[in-house]
């Protein structure tokens, strides 16, 4: 079995990805700022390189955290498209920075992003948002050929819009029925089976692909022509 650190783990995705596996037997350690208990990885912690390398080694990363906020070019300010940069990319590269230097990642590693489908395209009101996950699409392929020689992959998981409680209270009747007349078989993508294809990247079983971008929206973006 096999032990990963899990970024976001409380959010709806990171605590589907940590009970799928766990589910499997897998040890995984939550990383969070806000709880500090055995276990868990505290973020608050100057030390917590060093505390992750007493609770690893890890032989995967998932970053599942990250904001998502609703504006135009008319109504960002600075604050809003920086802050979304931070938290979605930036945070990224500087936690596995610090992973690598404290040494607390076994070799081989691999790791997966959580993006959007909205990397590739966007959508109204959705400036900072977009910005800062087409910007994953270039940390993910740097970081993929630079730590190649170190073992080290990663790809990115990119969801559609998700068969959840909060999808169904923040769209209207109307767009929900046609986000799924344009998903093949009428169907959205469950947290679940995000869950499950984040669980197939951090195995052995996808060894050979890195650097990738995996699409899970039920073909949505196919029939959308995105």
């Amino acid at each position: 079995m096999s032990r990963y650190l899990v970024f976001g783990a409380t959010g709806s995705i990171g605590s589907e990805i940590v009970e799928v596996l766990r589910s499997q037997g897998d040890t995984v350690i939550e990383a969070n700022r806000t709880l500090e208990r055995a276990g868990h990885l505290s973020l608050n912690r100057d030390d917590w390189g060093s505390e992750a390398k007493n609770l690893g080694p890890f032989a995967g990363l998932v970053w599942a955290q990250g904001v998502n906020s609703s504006e135009t070019v008319m109504t960002a300010s600075k604050d809003n498209i920086l802050g979304a940069f931070e938290a979605n990319v930036v945070f990224v590269a500087e936690t596995l920075k610090q992973l690598f230097e404290a040494g607390a990642l076994k070799k081989p590693c691999r790791a997966v992003v959580l993006s959007s489908i909205w990397q590739q395209s966007s959508r109204s009101s959705k400036l900072s948002y977009s910005i800062s996950k087409s910007a994953l699409s270039g940390l993910v392929k740097s970081i993929a050929i630079d730590l190649a020689s170190s073992q080290f992959s990663i790809n990115a998981v990119l969801p559609g819009v998700l068969e959840t409680k909060m999808t169904r209270a923040q769209l209207t009747s109307q767009q929900l029925e046609s986000v799924q007349n344009r998903t093949l078989g009428g169907q959205l993508v469950t947290i679940r089976q995000i869950a499950n294809v984040v669980s197939w990247l951090l195995s052995e079983q996808s060894s050979g692909i890195n650097g990738q971008f995996i699409t899970v929206d039920n073909g949505w973006s196919v029939a959308s022509g995105i």
